[in-house]
């Protein structure tokens, strides 16, 4: 559930001092209003036992340092299973107990303010193959307001400045990045175990940075004024309820949907579904819209937006959605399901099991 994260923390000129010895310091100068100055950047990085899992740490003044790294490779040694945030006390404790034994001295945990979050959920399908043919039909969906780039076979993104989303299929990703470290780490055995897990795992995942992770934590966010960041702060502390991992994870994978059920299902039980709603002729008018909205055909899908305004859009999914319609997955022989939490997630938190299946696939 959480990835990389990124830290802030406020230092004194002891622990700047501490931190410039054992980094690499750039220098350049910047033109600013013809007076030029230093611009002063100082990168490092510690190694956290036992994975041998890299936390980067980079400076640039002398008031705070940046940490950066990804938990489930702190924990795990890669990132194919799920971190879950009743780890994250543990790995941050240990982070800072690596950090100390590293520089002498370094500030507690708790003041450590956090900067990006990347959030995610990794569903286990049965094969390469499904996993590719659900990445198909996510690729045909768009965000509001988000660009879309598209790597057949790989990964679809939704991109934006505050946030950005993407579904990608694990395997291709780690045999190309995560295996190669762990195996040059020494982790060999390990990296064939990841390897293993990564097959048939698609991965959905959300990058919030600091503007968008104050509106998501508003409720949880210390509003305490610290005299080195005034106004509002998250802190660990702000970052550890499981549930609004959760409710936010589903509200970005139902606004991507368009509201529609996560769970697939064929377009004859959408059709009885919109007959058992709506009366007349409204199911068959919005069946038709249901199949080409959705299509896989691009021409289809462009039809659709020049042809109905957007309000017309909204309106029809919101009626799709009042049927209970879900996913279209043609005669649904291999169904599959997005609702987060997943009786097929890689890797479930005892804290946080997933719900029980029932007979939703039998339709």
């Amino acid at each position: 559930m959480i990835d990389t994260i990124k830290f802030r923390v406020p230092i004194d000129r002891n622990d700047y001092n501490a931190i410039k010895a054992k980094s690499h310091e750039s220098v350049r100068k910047d033109n600013w209003l013809m007076g030029f100055e230093d611009w002063r950047r100082l990168d490092g990085a510690v190694t956290v036992k036992p994975f041998n899992a890299k936390v980067g740490v980079f400076a640039f003044d002398e008031t705070s340092v940046y940490l950066e790294c990804s938990l489930p490779k702190i924990v795990y040694g890669h990132n194919v299973k799920m971190f879950y945030p009743s780890q994250l006390l543990g790995a941050v404790e240990l982070i800072e107990k690596t950090l100390r034994a590293y520089y002498g001295d370094f500030p507690s945990y708790r003041l450590w303010l956090v900067q990006r979050l990347d959030m995610c959920y990794a569903y286990k399908f049965s094969s390469h193959l499904e996993a590719l043919r659900i990445l198909d039909f996510l690729s045909v969906l768009r965000y509001p307001r988000k660009s879309i780039h598209i790597y057949p076979k790989e990964s679809v993104n939704w991109g934006g400045r505050s946030y950005n989303m993407k579904f990608y299929l694990k395997e291709l990703e780690f045999y190309k990045k995560g295996m190669k470290e762990m195996i040059l780490n020494g982790f060999e055995r390990e990296a064939d175990e990841a390897l293993a897990l990564s097959k048939g795992v698609l991965r959905f995942e959300i990058t919030f940075r600091k503007a968008k992770l104050i509106d998501l934590f508003k409720e949880e966010i210390d509003n305490n004024m610290n005299p080195l960041y005034p106004g509002k702060n998250i802190y660990i502390k702000d970052i550890l309820k499981e549930d609004l991992y959760i409710n936010t994870l589903n509200q970005y994978l139902e606004t991507l949907l368009g509201g529609i059920d996560k769970r697939s299902m064929s377009f004859e039980v959408a059709m009885e579904l919109l007959k058992k709603t709506f009366g007349k002729d409204k199911p068959l008018r919005l069946f038709n819209f249901y199949t080409n909205h959705y299509s896989q055909n691009a021409y289809i899908r462009k039809i659709i937006r020049n042809n109905y305004n957007s309000s017309n859009i909204r309106r029809n999914l919101e009626s799709l959605c009042e049927a209970g319609v879900g996913i279209p997955n043609d005669d649904n022989s291999v169904p599959f399901d997005l609702t987060i939490p997943n009786i097929n997630a890689v890797n479930t938190d005892s804290v946080l099991l997933p719900a029980k299946r029932g007979e939703e696939f039998k339709q």
